[in-house]
């Protein structure tokens, strides 16, 4: 009994030994040419992060999702966010709470500017808005970039709204901030061109082509003409729609 014991700890401890082996290697691409989101666990930060597979041979220390590495990396699986249906969620792999950061963590996955990235895909992200005070949406390349993106406004939170002060701030934004033009609107040529959306965000529940009863005469939103079928505008659409 004892014997068996002994071989049953033995197997464990090879078993453990062995995950942490993998665990500790480096991302590899591989000798392939595909495009491939991933997971490998990182031990400097002690978290799980994307990266580019190629398709073929690499290493052990690749994973299909954030959970799938998590399981067998961390020291403990993640906290699912049920009824996450932000940008960026539902997605089981990538909706987890983070923890709070704190001193030098914070400069890096929070205070920094967003980087769309290397690559060429459209994917929303979140970011945290220093000078808001609040988590925003912008648009991610798909690679590279900075620590300040985050699959889900949970994410975003999570990390960085220990450092906000007042928590309206964060979950309410005001609709001004939604649409409103950097440049004056033009009587004279009223062309759609002199209107710039200033932030990528969600869009607010009235969008400026189809405004509420109590804005029929706002002067600092401009009226776009309604888009001709999907995504058909007379001029090139705004990247945050």
């Amino acid at each position: 009994m004892r014997t068996t014991l002994i071989i049953c700890l033995l197997c464990i401890g090879v078993v453990y030994a062995r995950r942490q082996d993998f665990c500790n290697l480096a991302p590899e691409e591989g000798t392939c040419k595909a495009y491939l989101h991933r997971f490998y666990y990182n031990a400097a930060t002690d978290d799980c992060e994307e990266f580019v597979y190629g398709g073929c041979r690499g290493n052990a220390n690749r994973f299909r999702t954030y959970r799938e590495c998590a399981a067998a990396c961390g020291e403990k699986l993640p906290t699912p966010v049920p009824g996450d249906d932000r940008p960026g969620g539902p997605d089981s792999a990538y909706s987890v709470l983070r923890k709070p950061y704190k001193g030098a963590d914070f400069e890096e996955g929070c205070r920094p500017a967003p980087k769309a990235g290397n690559c060429l895909e459209e994917t929303i992200r979140w970011l945290f808005n220093v000078t808001a005070r609040r988590c925003e949406t912008f648009v991610y390349g798909g690679c590279g970039g900075n620590k300040n993106n985050y699959r889900s406004l949970v994410d975003c939170e999570a990390a960085c709204r220990p450092f906000v002060q007042d928590d309206e701030d964060v979950l309410s934004p005001a609709a001004d901030d939604y649409a409103k033009p950097d440049t004056e609107f033009s009587s004279e040529t009223e062309d759609p061109h002199d209107h710039v959306v200033r932030r990528s965000v969600l869009l607010p529940p009235h969008h400026p082509w189809n405004p509420p009863p109590e804005w029929p005469n706002r002067p600092d939103l401009p009226t776009y003409p309604r888009p001709i079928g999907p995504w058909r505008w007379p001029w090139p659409r705004p990247r945050h729609l």
